[in-house]
C-alpha cells in the first residue's frame, strides 16, 4: 500500500517498540538484510544502531 509509504509510520512504530523494550531493561535488536536500505533507514530514524553483519556460506 503505497499510500502509507514515506509518512514515517514505520519509524514511529519501531521507535515505540524499542522504547518499550528498553523499559524492560533489554536491548532492542532490529534485523534487516544488508541490501534493504529502506529498513536500515527505519532503524536509523528509530535511534537503533548497526551492531553486526550476517555472514553466509553457501
Amino acid at each position: 500500500m503505497d499510500m502509507f509509504r514515506g509518512k514515517g509510520y514505520a519509524a514511529a512504530v519501531v521507535a515505540g517498540w524499542a522504547m518499550a523494550v528498553r523499559k524492560l531493561e533489554c536491548v532492542p535488536l532490529y534485523s534487516t538484510l544488508w541490501g534493504n536500505l529502506t529498513s536500515q533507514s527505519v532503524a536509523r530514524k528509530s535511534a537503533l544502531s548497526l551492531y553486526g553483519v550476517n555472514f553466509t556460506v553457501t
